[in-house]
């Protein structure tokens, strides 16, 4: 005889958290980093290569530089929106980055968001640790320029 004990524990299956199991797609923090941080040096190199070939001043040079930024910025856009599906948001979201003021925002979502943060809007141990380092690299690039001399900015000294 089976006894329907209305104090006994529950048999039922847990499912665990949803969070971090790869559910929304996209790219998470270190593979949007390391993409963007590689971009970069690729298109540093290829333009350090071009403008040393074609010399001090060619039209087609500043053309196909022109061309590679072009391409490099829309790569990094698309990085960008997969970071952003990644946090729970449209991939449209990529387009504040352009925004002054709402990029700061937005550049710290997609360096300090957990996959998503958009649901359950919680920062983990590493979300934390990019919060203080992007506030300080932030603040940093603020106090360099102060630093900078205005007669480096292209001010006439001594006239």
């Amino acid at each position: 005889m089976v006894e329907n004990n209305p104090y006994s524990a529950p048999s039922a299956d847990v499912v665990p958290d949803q969070v971090g199991t790869g559910s929304y797609g996209g790219m998470g923090r270190l593979r949007y980093f390391l993409m963007v941080m590689g971009a970069s040096l690729l298109f540093g190199i290829v333009a350090a290569v071009v403008a040393g070939i074609a010399g001090e001043s060619s039209t087609v040079a500043l053309g196909l530089l022109g061309l590679g930024y072009l391409g490099f910025i829309i790569l990094v856009f698309w990085i960008a929106g997969q970071r952003f599906r990644n946090i729970g948001r449209s991939p449209w979201n990529c387009l504040w980055l352009i925004v002054p003021l709402a990029n700061f925002y937005f550049g710290w979502m997609v360096i300090s968001a957990p996959e998503g943060y958009a649901d359950h809007k919680k920062l983990d141990t590493a979300g934390v640790v990019m919060t203080v380092l992007y506030v300080l690299m932030v603040l940093g690039s603020i106090a360099v320029q102060f630093m900078i001399p205005q007669s480096t900015l292209g001010g006439q000294v001594g006239v």
